[in-house]
């Protein structure tokens, strides 16, 4: 993910989803997490903003799992040029 999106993991962990976020709104995103503790999981197509501002479009596979701690786990795969060609098509 790191190098998908040009933010070090010391970058990201002072961040929040909704600094990187392009298509959902702070609000948008907090229900959006809401979503994902209620029903455990999602899977999820959006748009993230990269460090040198390039917009990545990547797919979210996302499970929330609350045993000591709350944790989520997420798979991310940047999809931009499948989503490119698509669009082109």
């Amino acid at each position: 993910f790191q190098r998908m999106i040009g933010y070090t993991q010391n970058d990201l962990l002072r961040m929040r989803i909704s600094d990187l976020e392009v298509m959902e709104t702070y609000q948008e995103t907090k229900e959006h997490i809401q979503k994902v503790i209620d029903q455990g999981w999602d899977q999820f197509v959006t748009k993230y903003r990269s460090k040198d501002g390039a917009i990545v479009t990547v797919d979210i596979s996302t499970t929330f799992i609350n045993l000591h701690e709350p944790v989520f786990i997420c798979f991310a795969r940047d999809i931009t040029t499948a989503s490119i060609e698509k669009e082109l098509l």
